[in-house]
């Protein structure tokens, strides 16, 4: 809403406006429920589900999803790393897991979470499987997630630029050994052993 007036002084500006002020507050109260509820309802499901609102120093920030680098428990709240910053949320592995879907982040434990892209090379030394991070971070792989991280990052390789050569390799290392033998993947290269 608008109001326009012409006042030859501040004074007579303030005196106009302090008399019309209870009418146009009234006014306001009586729509301003339709017009909040309006902007409430429109929103845009895809800009939603590729953004997170994170807590900030000043409030809160909007951070695209692909800029997320992983996420860790930490009791009830979620440690969301996005580059060198990071910060808490309150919100439940599973519904920020859904958020940030689960074509672009892989589920490594029950507590950590973390962009495929952000994986360097997963590792097998001493009968446990390890994700060596871009960060120089390591999480280890729960044994139950071992097959599908091994599965999607193999995929990733494939599908990244990684010529056939490769896969044959893995899968001939994989059937010599009984899928046993130690083996690494590099985002920038092929699968290899681990030294």
């Amino acid at each position: 809403m608008i109001v326009q007036g012409r006042c030859a002084s501040l004074a007579e500006y303030n005196e106009h406006m302090d008399a019309i002020r209870p009418f146009i507050a009234e006014f306001v109260t009586r729509i301003e429920t339709s017009f909040i509820g309006k902007v409430i309802e429109s929103s845009n499901d895809d800009e939603e589900s590729e953004t997170l609102w994170l807590p900030c120093e000043d409030g809160h920030k909007q951070v695209p999803t692909h800029m997320v680098d992983k996420v860790e428990a930490e009791g009830d709240y979620m440690r969301v790393h996005v580059g060198d910053w990071n910060c808490l949320v309150h919100e439940t592995f599973y519904r920020l897991s859904e958020r940030l879907g689960p074509t672009d982040f892989i589920k490594l434990h029950r507590s950590a979470l973390v962009r495929i892209g952000f994986i360097d090379r997963i590792i097998h030394r001493d009968h446990r499987w390890t994700a060596l991070l871009r960060d120089g971070s390591r999480i280890n792989v729960a044994k139950s997630q071992v097959h599908h991280v091994v599965q999607v990052m193999s995929s990733s390789s494939s599908n990244g630029g990684g010529d056939s050569s490769d896969d044959d390799d893995l899968q001939h290392r994989r059937g010599a050994s009984g899928g046993r033998e130690s083996i690494g993947h590099s985002v920038s290269g092929p699968l290899r052993r681990a030294q």
